[in-house]
């Protein structure tokens, strides 16, 4: 799938929504613009599915994201790329590229797949929310950040699930992150699950592990 859209926040109108696809990118645009409210200007931007020839670029991308506050966390190539690569080996996955507006250069990037598929993480869910869609993954250029990237992704991940049969969606995300939290509890998710986990984070210039606590939401797509 391929979007053009001129607003940082909107899907294009040429896209067929549903009226909760539409309150859901509503939420996402309020959400985003709360936060900041002298908003950017941007050009349009892409949403398409990932080709491989984005790899290279994303996996670098992946890497430099989270190695930035307040994350701190340290990925080796080989780990990045295991991120795409088991996600690709998935039929039910989704990957997603945000790019300029000429389509080219990413921008960002969204990983989603079926819940069932991250034992540590399906294990902590009961009922309909086992048979989640999963939000694995979703970075933004450092470059482009606070412009509307990540929501439009997140709005996208959300029509794709629903097209695909999936009721319900899960994210995970860390109990440090108020930004996603805020996000998805304005869309009705619900905090169902605290998972503790250990990263490997760079700390006084040294690289350590670090205890992290992440929270799982789930909602309906």
């Amino acid at each position: 799938m391929r979007v053009s859209c001129q607003d940082p926040c909107l899907i294009c109108a040429e896209v067929q929504l549903s009226i909760r696809h539409k309150r859901v990118v509503g939420v996402l645009s309020g959400t985003f613009c709360g936060f900041w409210p002298n908003w950017p200007e941007r050009k349009a931007m892409l949403v398409r599915k990932f080709v491989p020839s984005d790899l290279e670029t994303l996996v670098s991308m992946y890497i430099g994201s989270f190695s930035e506050p307040p994350w701190y966390e340290v990925i080796t190539r080989e780990e990045a790329e295991k991120t795409f690569s088991g996600a690709m080996a998935y039929e039910e996955s989704v990957i997603l590229t945000g790019t300029d507006d000429d389509g080219n250069r990413p921008i960002g990037s969204a990983i989603m797949f079926a819940v069932s598929r991250r034992h540590d993480v399906v294990s902590l869910l009961s009922g309909e929310d086992r048979e989640a869609a999963y939000l694995a993954e979703v970075f933004v250029h450092s470059d482009h950040r606070h412009s509307g990237v990540a929501s439009r992704l997140i709005g996208e991940m959300m029509i794709n699930a629903a097209a695909m049969g999936f009721r319900r969606f899960a994210v995970r995300t860390s109990v440090d992150q108020p930004i996603i939290r805020r996000i998805f509890g304005r869309l009705g998710f619900s905090e169902v699950a605290v998972d503790s986990v250990e990263s490997m984070k760079l700390v006084g210039g040294a690289i350590r592990s670090v205890p992290d606590r992440r929270v799982i939401m789930c909602g309906d797509t």
